[in-house]
């Protein structure tokens, strides 16, 4: 359990302030003979800065990162107050960069995570893209602009047999019901995908309240 305070600075002629120190407690513990204990912690600095205000460290915020289901009760159980991060492969968020197939329990999830004081973001980004993507056939047209190209088939069976060598493999998972995402790789910022990608961001804020 961290905890921290804030002292004055020895004035020695170097630059004035204050100084945090931190102090770190695991609480009450119970050890036993000739069974060794390990203690691992590590440090993470997140400043931020506030209107006009100076660079502060963030003790607060805590994150919550679900890979499978969590409801938002064991959440906030481990956490108070936290940030929920749906990874892909969960069941709310399925597929990888491509929060689009699963809106309604998304947003009963986001909904009861606001009521409850917390927040949601999504795992959501560029580089990969499921292959359930609506958009997918009309991507794979447009000869590796999108869809980076490989000479040969390779990954999961079902780009093998659908997409031929019109791809580059990427991440696949088991879903939690037996389904396979399988994913094909995308550029990273160097294409007109971003406008697509960041323009999704924009609809799941308008729609989802993330």
């Amino acid at each position: 359990r961290p905890s921290a305070r804030r002292l004055a600075a020895p004035n020695d002629g170097a630059r004035g302030g204050e100084v945090v120190v931190l102090e770190v407690s695991t609480g009450e513990i119970e050890l036993h003979a000739d069974s060794p204990l390990e203690l691992q912690w590590r440090l993470m600095l997140t400043p931020v800065r506030g209107a006009g205000q100076p660079l502060v460290a963030d003790f607060e915020t805590r994150y919550f990162h679900m890979q499978r289901f969590t409801t938002v009760s064991a959440a906030l159980a481990a956490a108070p107050k936290p940030w929920i991060i749906l990874h892909q492969g969960n069941q709310l968020n399925p597929y990888i960069n491509y929060p689009f197939l699963t809106l309604e329990p998304l947003k009963a999830y986001v909904r009861e995570a606001h009521a409850s004081g917390a927040k949601v973001k999504l795992y959501y980004t560029v580089r990969e893209l499921s292959g359930a993507a609506a958009e997918l056939w009309a991507l794979a047209s447009l000869r590796g602009e999108i869809l980076i190209r490989s000479p040969r088939a390779e990954g999961h069976v079902w780009l093998r047999e659908h997409l031929r060598d019109n791809y580059t493999a990427a991440w696949h998972e088991a879903l939690a019901d037996g389904e396979i995402d399988a994913a094909v790789v995308t550029p990273a910022f160097t294409s007109r995908w971003d406008n697509y990608w960041i323009e999704g961001i924009l609809w799941l804020v308008r729609n989802l309240d993330i």
